[in-house]
């Protein structure tokens, strides 16, 4: 975890969402199983892809690795 107490608690969120979203996906891949034949492995690989894309997606379109850029002067610095 980042040692800023922002992005940590941001990660956080971030975290939680993704473990909402995965609840949601495997309650329909349930669903989904009722009908139709998955693999459990094609089912954990796609269940991982999900929580860390959606992880990783969240945080690079949040920008907080440049939290002190506020202003467009601030940001030509960088």
């Amino acid at each position: 975890m980042p040692d800023d107490e922002y992005r940590e608690k941001m990660m956080l969120y971030f975290f939680g969402e993704s473990a909402i979203i995965l609840l949601l996906f495997l309650v329909g891949l349930i669903i989904y199983s009722n009908y139709f034949d998955i693999s459990v492995v094609n089912a954990l690989l796609i269940s991982i892809v999900i929580f860390l894309l959606y992880i990783t997606g969240r945080y690079v379109a949040s920008g907080i690795e440049y939290t002190e850029v506020t202003t467009d002067k601030a940001y030509k610095k960088y």
